[in-house]
Formats: structure tokens, sequence, C-alpha cells
């Protein structure tokens, strides 16, 4: 086709289909489903934790890091001495309101335990931050 001037018109640039965005994850700590507890240490020292995806996505490739302190009649905020800092992974892919569970050796956390002669009203708070990958809900 020739357009005024006796040039060709350019062609039409060829139409690319919407894709729409990948639903995200959003992992958050949350509490045991089962025992409503935030976290559960062991005289052996270990420490589980737990993790939410609040997103709509999935999420896989999921690395947290899981830091323990000695509750020193403080304030979360100011929390007490930080006893263990922990990283791991956990396998496999996690769903939108699917929960799961994470732990690690927290052997500073443990020695803290025994020293109180595991006494039942041991306090200690751990932080458990979270990092992912978003994919397509298989």
């Amino acid at each position: 086709m020739v357009g005024c001037g006796g040039s060709p018109a350019a062609p039409a640039a060829p139409s690319t289909p919407y894709v729409p965005p990948l639903p995200k994850a959003n992992i958050i700590r949350t509490n045991n489903p089962e025992t409503g507890k935030s976290g559960t240490i062991y005289r052996s020292g270990l420490v589980e934790g737990w993790g939410k995806n609040t997103g709509t996505g999935c999420a896989n490739n999921i690395a947290f890091e899981l830091t323990a302190y000695e509750y020193g009649g403080g304030t979360y905020e100011t929390r007490g001495p930080q006893l263990d800092n922990l990283t791991g992974s956990y396998s496999g892919t996690v769903y939108s309101g699917d929960t799961f569970k994470v732990d690690g050796w927290a052997y500073g956390l443990q020695d803290a335990y025994r020293k109180s002669g595991y006494a039942n009203n041991f306090s200690w708070l751990v932080r458990i931050t979270f990092t992912w990958t978003d994919i397509a809900c298989p």
C-alpha cells in the first residue's frame, strides 16, 4: 500500500496478548494452628515456628531466618538478650491460605531454658522472617 507522497505505509506492529500479573504470595509468621502457640522449644534445642501464606498466589524456594530472644522482663520491642539466629529453608509449594512449620536447632535458647531448670514460666520470643519466589499455582 502506498500512502500520501508515494511511500509505503508502515506495517502494523504485532499485538501482544494480555498476560495478567502473577498473583503474589505473602508469607508471614503465624501461630501453630493446633495449639495456638507462637513456637515450641524442646529440651533437645529444637525450636519450631510457623508460617502462613496470606497472599493470593503460590510460593516456593522459601527461606527463613529465626531469631530467638530470652524475654528479659521488658516489652517485645526491647526484647531480652538475643540467644540464636538460625537460617533454613522450607521445601515444597505453599498455596494461598496454607500454614507450614519450620524448625531449627537453637542451642543458645536450649542452654538458657536448661539454666532455668526447664521452668514452666521460662519466657522467650522468636522472630521469623521469610523470603520466597512467587510462582504460578500448579
